[in-house]
């Protein structure tokens, strides 16, 4: 009975003020809807290669390119070299490798396995030892 009353009440403010309720839960909906996409992306940030046991010692380097104070090129790659002259120059880095994609949509590359045989438009190339540094 006491709910019900406080239905009644919140309806008739409601309907008494349509503008206000209208700023108010238009509001309500638009920081809501924002905490949310705020939170999906931290969430999937933080989450981002646990996959492997020795994420929290994994990194991976990136290029920015500027051309005097503008920025030309952002890549989630690196060019050769970036990681023995790391390894030298900086205290801490155990291992690096290099990872590479190869995509090639004119031909289709045939892998021949003693299990399958398959062919594919992309593949992935990596340095020996990368399985000691994700694993």
């Amino acid at each position: 009975m006491i709910i019900q009353n406080y239905w009644n009440s919140v309806w008739r403010n409601l309907m008494k003020r349509k503008g206000f309720s209208f700023i108010n839960i238009f509001g309500l909906a638009v920081g809501m809807a924002s905490a949310l996409l705020i939170f999906t992306y931290v969430a999937f940030e933080f989450s981002f290669d646990k996959m492997h046991s020795k994420s929290e010692r994994i990194y991976r380097v990136q290029s920015t390119f500027h051309e005097g104070e503008v920025l030309t090129d952002d890549w989630a790659t690196s060019s050769f070299g970036y990681g023995s002259a790391m390894q030298e120059n900086l205290a801490g880095i155990e291992d690096y490798t290099r990872v590479g994609c190869i995509i090639q949509p004119p031909q289709l590359t045939s892998f021949v396995t003693p299990s399958n045989n398959y062919a594919t438009t992309s593949y992935l190339i990596s340095k020996m030892g990368t399985n000691q540094v994700i694993s």
